[in-house]
């Protein structure tokens, strides 16, 4: 299977992929000047360098900020 999930809150993310039996986990937490990975690293993981550059973007990061800064 080949599959990415990635989960967002104004807190972090957490991005998890799976490639044949392997699963691989990212996760990251919002700090006051950014974000910081505590868990995993898709740099030695992740062979195919199309899918890592997708997966290293900051989508994920402008999201975590836009959930952070919607009014209720």
């Amino acid at each position: 299977m080949k599959k990415v999930t990635i989960e967002i809150t104004p807190k972090g993310w957490t991005t998890t992929v799976q490639l044949g039996d392997a699963t691989h986990v990212e996760k990251h937490i919002s700090t006051p000047t950014g974000a910081r990975g505590t868990e995993g690293n898709f740099e030695d993981a992740i062979e195919d360098e199309d899918l890592y550059s997708a997966l290293s973007g900051f989508a994920q990061y402008d999201i975590m900020r836009a959930l952070d800064n919607y009014l209720l």
